[in-house]
């Protein structure tokens, strides 16, 4: 199914597909796995090369759609409607279920231009084929979210985050701390304790760890990177695993809370 940039869903394939006048066409490319360009070393006196790691660039889409309608007057509604639901600049959702396991999403804008396949007027065939192109920035399908809450309400400074991870790629977890209080973090599963700087009563710290952009965001400081002193989250949370983070915080009261939360991805749609 894909949900365009105003909310509305067309079932392309499946129970339902054609219902909004869209059938999606067989042999769709690009959906069983995000691209990536292996990294190797190689010297010369080496036999073949060592592999080093691996980068992942952005997910293209290329598939073929057939609209088609019962009247003149509805075709040229669906089509216009149909061209109309895939910008560059406002991204949709391509969106896959299955009954073993939850709905996965994948944001993709508008590509190439649709190529139409038929050469004459498609309203007297009340059909038009066309080849389309999505591009997502972000390759991977993104499941709900997971997410858990420690708060300090029994009065003790320590507790764990149990966080699962069912996704077949490595998922970095974003955290909401609430003040009064020097919160510890678990980097990772097995990992060290980060440290982080007291909050204050009422402020609220909101920390992305993803490893490529990670970023700090305080409701009362304007510049809050300043006070990690180079400090910053490492390890993700592997694949299908569930991790249990410990957390603690010093001088805080009953009201101060971390929440972790946690976007499960997939390489490829179920």
């Amino acid at each position: 199914m894909y949900r365009d940039w105003t909310g509305y869903n067309w079932r392309l394939a499946g129970w339902g597909a054609g219902t909004e006048g869209v059938r999606l066409s067989p042999g769709p490319k690009g959906l069983l796995g995000a691209p990536r360009e292996l990294i190797f070393t190689e010297g010369a006196r080496q036999e073949g090369a060592t592999y080093t790691g691996n980068t992942v660039g952005k997910r293209t889409v290329d598939f073929e759609v057939d609209v088609h309608a019962d009247s003149v007057h509805q075709f040229r509604r669906i089509n216009e409607r149909w061209l109309r639901a895939h910008r560059a600049d406002k991204p949709g959702h391509l969106l896959s279920w299955s009954p073993g396991g939850p709905w996965l999403a994948l944001r993709v804008r508008r590509g190439d231009v649709p190529m139409p396949k038929w050469n004459k007027d498609p309203t007297l065939l009340r059909s038009q084929q066309y080849a389309m192109q999505w591009v997502a920035e972000r390759p991977f399908f993104e499941a709900p979210v997971e997410d858990a809450l420690w708060t300090d309400k029994g009065g003790a400074s320590t507790g764990k985050l149990i966080l699962p991870n069912r996704g077949d790629v490595e998922a970095w977890p974003r955290f909401v701390i609430t003040g009064p209080g020097t919160p510890l973090i678990q980097d990772g599963p097995g990992g060290p304790m980060m440290p982080l700087p007291k909050l204050e009563r009422g402020e609220i710290w909101r920390i992305d760890t993803y490893n490529r952009k990670p970023t700090i965001v305080s409701n009362l400081r304007t510049n809050p990177w300043a006070y990690m002193r180079g400090r910053r989250f490492r390890n993700p949370i592997p694949a299908g695993e569930t991790a249990s983070l410990a957390v603690s915080m010093t001088g805080g009261d009953r009201t101060n809370s971390i929440l972790a939360v946690l976007t499960p991805r997939y390489d490829w749609f179920r």
